[in-house]
């Protein structure tokens, strides 16, 4: 925003705030930046337009700015807040501690894309997308279907096994274990370039083939609560991924049916423009449940303090 009595000379530089591009055309150098799907006014600190996706956040004004978490969430495209990590492997165990319990009690995968973005002073921050769902049971995520936010980066890719299963299903020529990165081992590898690593004679299929596909590493949240990760370009695993908090494991009989996420309890500190609302669909709860097990008679939160969550 220009702020009265002060003048630079920008140059040819044509980007503002959280890296997004000023449109001066509209209302003067400065005044105008644009998200895409919405333009920003700094002046008022008010989107232009609605948010197109409002429907998926009711407990949001539609004209709020990433959610009214301005501290540790930013806004890509004008669309929904995200919120970044320092690397893929954080980006990752935040979905798999919120994501995986709901994955075993539908008995569905759950897949997400990890993408990076950029800020101005040129430090690279991890993010993931909206968790999509596989369409039943034994079916994987349709990953080549998520859009990435424009201006990101495709890092990794990954996804839950949903509910356990004591059974080995075959597919192809890969065996799959739901507590393990599915796909063989290519081999013979094809002759390796400098920038690509050995391409397989037949291209792995399960897991592995979805990493080939998409040419970046992917990991794996299991329903016995392991963090794997598989490395593209040294054709193997990486595993298990250290993580300093509670994974949802199923604790149901392990056929297969839909399981029993096992219960955890987290410390979450609450962030300005948080509703009771918006920590509730976070972690797949109720505003009901946060309300009881914190002994609160209201909506009322305030920033700073720290509600237990159980999901």
């Amino acid at each position: 925003m220009k702020l009265p009595g002060r003048s630079a000379n920008p140059g040819e530089y044509r980007y503002g705030f959280q890296g997004q591009e000023q449109d001066d055309e509209v209302k003067g150098t400065g005044n105008s930046v644009n998200y895409k799907h919405r333009m920003y006014d700094p002046k008022i600190a008010r989107f232009l337009a609605i948010d197109p996706i409002y429907k998926d956040y009711p407990y949001y004004s539609p004209y709020a700015f990433s959610g009214n978490r301005v501290i540790d969430a930013i806004e890509l495209e004008g669309l929904q807040p995200g919120v970044l990590f320092s690397n893929p492997n954080k980006a990752f165990e935040d979905f798999a501690v919120l994501f995986n319990d709901n994955s075993i009690r539908d008995n569905l995968e759950y897949g997400i894309k990890i993408y990076s973005v950029v800020d101005k002073n040129g430090v690279k921050h991890y993010s993931y997308t909206i968790p999509v769902k596989g369409s039943g049971s034994g079916s994987g995520v349709n990953i080549g279907s998520i859009n990435l936010p424009s201006g990101t980066n495709l890092e990794a890719w990954g996804h839950t096994h949903a509910a356990s299963t004591v059974n080995a299903k075959s597919f192809g020529n890969t065996v799959y274990d739901d507590e393990l990165f599915s796909g063989k081992e290519y081999s013979p590898p094809m002759k390796a370039t400098a920038s690509t690593p050995a391409a397989p004679a037949v291209m792995p299929v399960g897991d592995r083939g979805v990493s080939w596909s998409l040419g970046v590493d992917g990991y794996v949240v299991t329903p016995g609560a392991k963090l794997l990760k598989y490395s593209f370009t040294g054709n193997k695993l990486v595993s298990p991924i250290p993580s300093t908090k509670t994974i949802p494991k199923d604790t149901g009989p392990g056929t297969g049916v839909k399981g029993t996420a096992a219960k955890s309890t987290s410390t979450y500190e609450i962030k300005s423009g948080d509703t009771l609302w918006s920590i509730a669909k976070r972690y797949q709860t109720s505003v009901k449940a946060i309300k009881a097990e914190n002994k609160l008679s209201s909506n009322d939160i305030y920033a700073g303090d720290t509600l237990k969550i159980t999901n």
